[in-house]
């Protein structure tokens, strides 16, 4: 990183052909933390040309007829991103706090194996400092789900069968199957259960969302 850093440093206003000398630490190889004079020369030099944001450009980018109509989507666009990144951002934080509030004892049983099986996806199962790092996220995610829970129990939250329709739909999108066939892979894996649990904690992190000062 260092070396890219430098290097487009000392290349800014070079022309193709032309070279420059830097001095810059490597990171790996023979020469590792030692600063080195490095040689840069210039290939070719490359510049994007966009179109012009005019009407013309929103009707072959867009099915509007003006820039003004494709710009006005596109604000409102932005809008509602933002408002679902702030959305998660209250929600990871509220998670959080709620967690300092209590203290969940976590079976260890099911700790290992979500480890297990999570690093076993990724072909890591002898990374010892990533399974740390996966340890700890996923005492984490245990312990809200408990918490959650016991969240809904109180305040009697319950998953409309509406609700748990939307919520599968929404999965089955994610997973790209059509819902029909998602639903029967749920019930084929005896699944349902699962599922109308995460749409119960879903309820209870919006009515703890909700009534959050």
């Amino acid at each position: 990183h260092d070396f890219i850093a430098d290097a487009s440093v000392r290349l800014i206003g070079l022309e193709a052909g032309a070279s420059g000398t830097l001095t810059t630490r490597l990171r790996a190889g023979e020469w590792v933390d030692k600063d080195v004079e490095v040689t840069v020369e210039v290939k070719s030099v490359r510049e994007r040309i966009l179109p012009e944001l005019n009407d013309e450009f929103a009707q072959m980018a867009s099915e509007f007829d003006t820039f003004a109509e494709l710009h006005a989507q596109i604000s409102e666009q932005t809008v509602e991103i933002k408002k679902i990144e702030q959305a998660l951002q209250a929600r990871n934080k509220i998670g959080d706090a709620l967690l300092e509030l209590v203290e969940i004892p976590i079976p260890e049983g099911i700790v290992k194996a979500e480890v297990d099986e999570h690093l076993q996806g990724e072909g890591r199962m002898e990374d010892d400092v990533h399974r740390a790092e996966v340890d700890v996220d996923v005492r984490k995610a245990i312990a809200q789900q408990f918490l959650l829970d016991e969240i809904a129990k109180a305040e009697y939250i319950q998953a409309s069968e509406t609700e748990l329709t939307e919520y599968l739909i929404r999965q089955a999108s994610r997973y790209g199957m059509a819902p029909d066939q998602f639903v029967q892979e749920v019930v084929r894996a005896g699944q349902v259960a699962s599922f109308v649990g995460e749409v119960v904690r879903g309820k209870a992190m919006a009515f703890v969302l909700e009534n959050a000062a």
